[in-house]
C-alpha cells in the first residue's frame, strides 16, 4: 500500500510484486519516494523552526505578568475611588427614594 511505500515499511517487496506486472512502475516508486522525502523533510524542518522561534513564548509571558503587576498597582487607587463614587450615589438613592 502507499503507506508502507511511505513509511519505508517493506517497500521493496511491494515494488518487486508490482514491477513483475508492470515494469515501468519503478517510476511511480521512486518519485513517489523522493516526493514524500521532500514533504517530510519539509514538514520536520517546520516543525524545528516554528518551535525555534516559539521559544519568545516566554518574552511574552515576562510582559503579560509586568502588565499584570502594572494593574494591580493602580487598581487599589482606582477601586477606593470607585467605591467612595458608588457608595456616594447608593447614599444619595436612599436618601432620595429613587
Amino acid at each position: 500500500t502507499l503507506v508502507q511505500v511511505a513509511t519505508y515499511d517493506d517497500w521493496a517487496n511491494i515494488m518487486a510484486q508490482v514491477i513483475d506486472v508492470y515494469p515501468y512502475a519503478w517510476i511511480f516508486f521512486v518519485s513517489f519516494i523522493i516526493i514524500n522525502a521532500v514533504i517530510l523533510l519539509n514538514m520536520v524542518i517546520g516543525v524545528i523552526v516554528d518551535v525555534m522561534t516559539g521559544g519568545s513564548g516566554i518574552d511574552d509571558l515576562i510582559k503579560a505578568e509586568e502588565l499584570l503587576l502594572q494593574v494591580l498597582q493602580v487598581l487599589p487607587s482606582n477601586l477606593a475611588a470607585h467605591l467612595k463614587v458608588i457608595d456616594i450615589s447608593i447614599k444619595n438613592n436612599l436618601f432620595t427614594g429613587t
